[in-house]
């Protein structure tokens, strides 16, 4: 049910975007269509859900189907534009391959794919935007890492911090979220306090076009309720 969920889910979001020529771009696609951003916010929950299921299935089991699943769910994140979800997908498959395993791993092995995970998520980036260059994206590699938005997040909790008023939001953010399958234009406390929309009134970017700031694990927790939070 899982799966049959899942593929129909994110076979009607890439028709969506495909439709309009946006191959590996759909967040830039629904961020622009209201309407439709909610089948959208609903496939990025849904999909890294199914994804953990499919490979924990295949590691302890070694459920060959769940192999499959699990590959194919993957490619249709790839088109959906968040590079988060499928790498951070696929590190949490090789991690619990290794404690499925007590520990016993090749740190050589390990370094290289991580490393090969970064190239990825430059080369996803140059795709989402346009450029198909491979040879760029690794000769930018090293510039990337240190000036791109792939760990972004201490630099955007600290810009976000810079601009705040120090009013704490009280949990209003985590209840926009609660909310998400309402479209916005039809919620008042969404078009507000979605988090997305906070950051973006805070440093002035345009909702249509920019998705939010991400200041990490800590910085909507501490922006609603402080240290506590």
């Amino acid at each position: 049910f899982l799966a049959a969920f899942t593929l129909t889910l994110g076979t009607s979001v890439l028709t969506l975007q495909f439709k309009e020529g946006y191959f590996f771009s759909g967040r830039e696609y629904f961020l622009q269509q209201p309407l439709f951003r909610p089948l959208f916010n609903l496939a990025v929950s849904v999909f890294p859900a199914a994804l953990y299921v499919f490979s924990l299935r295949y590691i302890q089991f070694n459920d060959r189907l769940c192999l499959k699943l699990f590959f194919i769910s993957i490619i249709f994140t790839v088109f959906f534009g968040v590079r988060l979800t499928v790498l951070t997908i696929v590190l949490f498959f090789i991690l619990h391959s290794i404690f499925y395993r007590e520990g016993k791993f090749s740190l050589f092995k390990l370094s290289c794919i991580c490393g090969f995970l970064f190239l990825c998520a430059v080369v996803l980036g140059d795709i989402r935007e346009g450029n198909f260059n491979f040879l760029h994206s690794l000769f930018m590699t090293t510039f990337k890492f240190f000036y791109g938005n792939n760990f972004s997040d201490t630099r955007d909790f600290a810009w976000l911090l810079s601009l705040w008023d120090g009013e704490y939001l009280y949990g209003k953010t985590y209840v926009a979220a609660l909310i998400s399958f309402i479209p916005r234009f039809l919620s008042p406390l969404r078009e507000e306090w979605g988090f997305s929309m906070y950051t973006n009134a805070l440093t002035g970017f345009d909702s249509e076009v920019m998705p939010g700031l991400r200041p990490g694990l800590f910085g909507e927790p501490f922006l609603n309720f402080g240290y506590p939070g």
